[in-house]
């Protein structure tokens, strides 16, 4: 990898994760005071609107953001039919989606649902108009500006309206208020840092070229979504909202390791393995590095989680979230499975095999379909179990994939798993100890208070197995993180701790 590249790389991952990490944190703390202003039902019924608007957004920018980024010579005609094309599939989506409205509420048995579909339908043609702006500063690698808009239009488009409607009674119309206000700040934001470099127009070769690519990553997203909603859809079908309530705070806490290190790096990822289409040994080792990387940020935190998931549940909600913690438990398992997703997608999107990816990404959504279906009628310890089975059968058919479009080895990359699986160890006997010891002399009067020493817990345990761990076990990744970082340290610390990996 060349320097420029390497550094535009590094940076883009640094502001990535500034954007996610602040997000994250963000989305946490609100969440927290949301889950004791908002009965779990609301969140139910906001769910079963979001899962049909989450599928009408595939439709309204048609793949056009990853189009612009993965181009290999874009054209300013491109960028203005991009802009028109998002614009009018936006209009498109919500017109059909505000006339389908009532029969998603039929489906649900809520009737509160068609004014919550048609509502949040808005964000469509809102959402379109920063599709070719975000591409542009992506393919840039200005990840900061869009470290900025993230950021911005959360805290200020969600949060501030959010909290206070819901303080002040709004229920589930403080959440679907929160969403359209948030998309459009977003918006506004994208469009004044991008208005010198965006225009709108058409040219007839330029659109064919963005909706072949865009078509295949509209598949791809298409079945994604089926697979990433089906769940829901099923539960709110044949469970109760409560039941959409606790599966949904359950699924969104496991996704926190998977936001905040695979989407880091895949975001980026597609940008940087685009450059790299024509230079083949540099993306096979680009994409092991990535997995290794991913690994060992991931799977000591998905480890802790699963274990402690008692005390992560009762300890930030409260009690009346017990029900979610089964449910939990065993979503973390399928998060090891899906972590490394983005990176593998982003390796099949650079290269142009789009439609590959959507063809497993269908295979996919069938499982999940089929094993939530059968998982539905028992309860959500089931459906739990079906998503874990259909992210391990994913992750089997993404990696054959892109072992065969870098000529690589399956030995190859389970070494490049090896170092996550290996800091696991300490931090899952390390919270086995502490909760046995809770147990046998009574745990702390306060579940907050108890997670908090798990989590110092697990972070002594992951330190000492860093440091004492010899580095053929744990790997170079490591090290290798730490060459970027290490330079902000003394130099004598720097020393010492680089001897130790």
């Amino acid at each position: 990898m060349s320097r420029n590249l390497k550094d535009n790389t590094v940076q883009g991952v640094n502001w990535s994760f500034l954007k996610v990490l602040t997000t994250n944190v963000s989305q946490f703390l609100v969440g927290i005071v949301l889950a004791r202003l908002i009965a779990p039902d609301k969140f139910g019924l906001i769910g079963m609107a979001m899962i049909f608007i989450s599928f009408g957004n595939i439709f309204s920018t048609f793949g056009i953001k990853q189009a612009i980024v993965q181009k290999k010579n874009l054209l300013k005609e491109d960028i203005a039919t991009g802009v028109l094309l998002s614009l009018i599939l936006g209009l498109l989506i919500y017109l059909i989606t505000y006339f389908l409205a009532p029969l998603i509420a039929l489906f649900f048995n809520e009737d509160i649902v068609t004014n919550l579909v048609r509502f949040l339908g808005l964000t469509f043609p809102v959402k379109g108009l920063t599709a070719v702006g975000l591409g542009l500063l992506m393919r840039e690698f200005d990840f900061k500006k869009v470290f900025i808009v993230s950021f911005t239009s959360y805290i200020f488009g969600y949060g501030a309206v959010t909290v206070p409607l819901a303080f002040f009674d709004y229920g589930v119309w403080a959440l679907a208020i929160g969403s359209l206000s948030q998309a459009t700040l977003q918006t506004l934001i994208v469009l004044f840092i991008t208005r010198n470099k965006v225009s709108i127009g058409f040219n007839l070769q330029s659109a064919k070229d963005l909706l072949f690519f865009g078509g295949g990553v509209s598949g791809v997203s298409i079945f994604n979504s089926i697979s990433g909603k089906v769940d829901y859809l099923i539960v709110g079908r044949f469970m109760s909202a409560n039941h959409v309530g606790l599966y949904t705070k359950a699924f969104n806490l496991m996704r926190v390791p998977l936001i905040a290190f695979s989407h880091v790096l895949g975001n980026v990822l597609l940008t940087s393995y685009s450059s790299m289409q024509d230079d083949k040994d540099l993306l096979r080792r680009s994409y092991y590095k990535s997995i290794e990387i991913i690994n060992l940020l991931s799977f000591p935190l998905l480890t802790g989680m699963a274990i402690s998931s008692y005390y992560i549940i009762v300890g930030l909600y409260g009690v009346e979230w017990v029900g979610a913690v089964q449910a939990f438990r065993i979503l973390c398992f399928a998060a090891f499975f899906k972590v490394t997703l983005h990176s593998s997608g982003s390796v099949a999107k650079s290269q142009g095999y789009v439609y590959a990816e959507a063809l497993r990404q269908m295979f996919y959504a069938i499982i999940i379909t089929v094993g939530v279906l059968i998982g539905a009628q028992f309860n959500l310890i089931t459906v739990s179990i079906a998503i874990v089975i259909g992210s391990l059968s994913f992750a089997i058919m993404m990696f054959r994939l892109c072992l065969d479009i870098v000529d690589g080895e399956w030995i190859d990359l389970l070494k490049a798993s090896k170092g996550g699986i290996v800091l696991s160890i300490p931090v899952a006997l390390s919270n086995f100890i502490t909760i046995y010891i809770f147990d046998l002399y009574g745990a702390p009067y306060n579940y907050t208070i108890g997670l908090f020493i798990l989590i110092l817990v697990s972070a002594i345990s992951l330190f000492m197995g860093v440091i004492l761990i010899p580095s053929k076990y744990k790997g170079k990744g490591l090290k290798w993180i730490f060459n970027l970082y290490g330079k902000y340290l003394p130099d004598k610390i720097n020393d010492i701790i680089l001897g130790f990996l």
